[in-house]
């Protein structure tokens, strides 16, 4: 009796980190977008009162924005106390870029999302199954992003381009 429940702590242990690290598979169904970084200035900087605050409303803000593409592949969300979360992975100039959007009900937080928006506010990091993900708030601390860029020798242009989502990201306040 205790072999089955060490073997099904394992699997449930397992099962987790898949989920977090979005180990799916992609048949397809995700799509591949090449942003810009040379847009007008309208689109760079849209009216963010036309865009509702929760989760559609960011994943919008941020397309719009373009630095955002693809289709979202939804996350688990609930270890760290969000109540909703995607993955896009997408190529810019070359490289991938890799951008997990959590959503946080702020009227309504449990003690894991006040841990990990704590932890985030104080080290830019939450932990995960014994690991430390760097990750970045918004301003209002609604949302939550962890950013990749595959290339860690960012020229120029990705660092830019990373600093602008960035930008974008904190600054999101919809209606």
């Amino acid at each position: 009796m205790k072999n089955i429940k060490k073997i099904l702590a394992l699997m449930l242990v397992l099962c987790m980190a898949m989920a977090f690290t979005g180990c799916v598979s992609t048949s397809g169904t995700s799509s591949s977008s090449t942003a810009k970084i040379e847009i007008s200035e309208e689109e760079q900087n849209p009216d963010m009162s036309s865009y509702t605050n929760d989760f559609a409303g960011i994943v919008d803000y941020l397309t719009v924005c373009e630095v955002l593409a693809g289709e979202g592949e939804e996350m688990a969300h609930d270890f760290i106390g969000a109540v909703n979360g995607a993955k896009f992975s997408y190529k810019y100039e070359g490289t991938t870029v890799t951008c997990e959007i959590y959503e946080f009900d702020t009227e309504n937080l449990n003690e894991k999302a006040e841990e990990t928006i704590a932890s985030v506010k104080e080290n830019g990091t939450f932990s995960a199954l014994h690991e430390n993900v760097e990750a970045v708030l918004s301003d209002s601390d609604k949302f939550l992003m962890v950013y990749r860029n595959s290339d860690d020798e960012k020229d120029d242009v990705q660092k830019a381009f990373t600093e602008r989502t960035m930008e974008k990201f904190t600054s999101f306040v919809g209606k």
